[in-house]
């Protein structure tokens, strides 16, 4: 869960200035929503991403394969991992390069890129592990009960209470120690999942009408 603007401000700031700004952060809930309102990862945000993805006519069908391919393999690709692919995953990820400008470097608010479409796309991450979860790749870990189809990095989004972002946050953290066994770190993993749970991408009314959406599913 790598946030490029945290990494800009870190190297670009003093190591005091910097602490005292995540301390801020860490103490005071308002300052999370308006530095995300302000930066929204160095100018993206979900929405205004979502209408430049419909802008240029992206199918729901092509959204929902990527979103598959995401939910199995996570936001990286290459020829290691793709030779490694089933044919429809492969073919997934062609096509949005080739037709999509799919990319792993968002130098740009309207860059494509697997996470982006994932933050932008909450309700549909979910429904796939609803509905092909046998297929995907979810980690189980002792005393974590949070519904499996919230176990993803951007769900934070459409949780309801502290008490679920606690139980994402467990489930977080070891699944952190997995995907990057070199530089987990529960701090970062924290910070970030704080900027997307407190994040203005929907409000109360709408995360319930989600959840509620969802959950019918199960």
């Amino acid at each position: 869960m790598k946030d490029d603007l945290f990494n800009y401000l870190e190297s670009t700031i003093s190591d005091d200035l910097w602490y005292g700004f995540i301390e801020t952060l860490n103490t005071d809930p308002e300052e999370w929503k308006k530095w995300f309102e302000i930066f929204k990862y160095q100018g993206y945000g979900p929405l205004e991403f979502k209408s430049y993805l419909e802008s240029i006519f992206v199918e729901i069908t092509d959204i929902r394969s990527l979103l598959y391919y995401y939910c199995c393999k996570g936001t990286k690709y290459n020829k290691k991992t793709l030779a490694k692919c089933t044919k429809e995953l492969r073919d997934t990820i062609n096509k949005w390069v080739n037709i999509y400008g799919l990319s792993t470097n968002p130098d740009s608010p309207t860059t494509v890129t697997i996470s982006r479409v994932a933050a932008a796309y909450l309700e549909e991450v979910a429904e796939i592990l609803i509905k092909r979860g046998s297929e995907c790749r979810i980690f189980n870990f002792k005393d974590v009960t949070i519904p499996t189809y919230l176990r993803f990095s951007s769900a934070p989004s459409i949780l309801l209470n502290e008490d679920e972002f606690k139980d994402w946050l467990k489930w977080a953290v070891e699944n952190d120690k997995i995907i990057n066994p070199e530089k987990s770190n529960m701090s970062n993993v924290e910070k970030f999942g704080r900027i997307s749970f407190n994040s203005s991408l929907h409000d109360e009314a709408s995360r319930k009408r989600i959840r509620e959406h969802i959950e019918s599913l199960t």
